[in-house]
C-alpha cells in the first residue's frame, strides 16, 4: 500500500528546491512524528513540483502529492496517493475545512473553536487513515502560508 508509483501510474515528480531545481536532497518541510523517546518518523512532506507538496512515508518512499485545485469560491487542494486513490480537501475560511473521498464521501471535516482564532477541531470518519489527515490538515496549513507569503 506504502509504495511509490510504477509501472503505468503517473508520477508524483521528484522533490525540489524552492528555486524549483529538482534534487534528491530537498529536506523535509513537514515532519509526522511519535511522541516517543526515539521519534519514529511517520511521515513526510517534501517541495514537489508546481506548487505542490510530495508526501513521504516513514521510509521516505513517495505515497502521494497535495495540489492546489482552482477553486471558484473557496480554496481547494487534490491529494493524490500512489495507489492511484485521490481526495479532495475544499477549505471555507481558515479553519473550515472538508476532505472528501474519490467518491465524494466527506471522510475528515474541522470547524472553528468558539472563541479560539487560529484553533479548529477535527473530525475524522471510520476507515480513514488519522494520521494522514494531521498531515493533510498541516501541509494545507503551510501551503496557503506560503501562498499568501508570495
Amino acid at each position: 500500500p506504502n509504495r511509490a508509483l510504477d509501472g503505468d501510474r503517473p508520477s508524483l515528480g521528484s522533490p525540489s528546491s524552492a528555486c524549483g531545481h529538482t534534487t534528491d536532497a530537498a529536506k523535509s518541510c513537514l515532519l509526522l512524528l511519535s511522541l516517543t523517546e526515539d521519534e519514529t518518523e511517520f511521515a513526510s512532506c517534501r517541495e514537489g513540483l508546481r506548487g505542490s507538496l510530495v508526501i513521504l512515508d516513514g521510509s521516505q518512499r513517495p505515497f502521494g502529492e497535495i495540489r492546489p485545485e482552482t477553486q471558484k469560491v473557496s480554496m481547494g487542494y487534490e491529494i493524490k496517493m500512489a495507489t492511484g486513490s485521490v481526495m479532495h480537501v475544499v477549505a471555507s475560511g481558515a479553519e473550515d475545512v472538508s476532505i472528501t473521498d474519490h467518491e465524494g464521501r466527506v471522510v475528515a471535516l474541522t470547524e472553528p473553536i468558539s472563541g479560539q482564532p487560529d484553533q479548529r477541531s477535527v473530525r475524522i470518519g471510520p476507515f480513514t487513515d488519522a494520521g494522514l489527515v494531521a498531515l493533510i490538515l498541516l501541509a494545507i496549513d503551510l501551503l496557503n502560508s506560503a501562498h499568501r507569503g508570495s
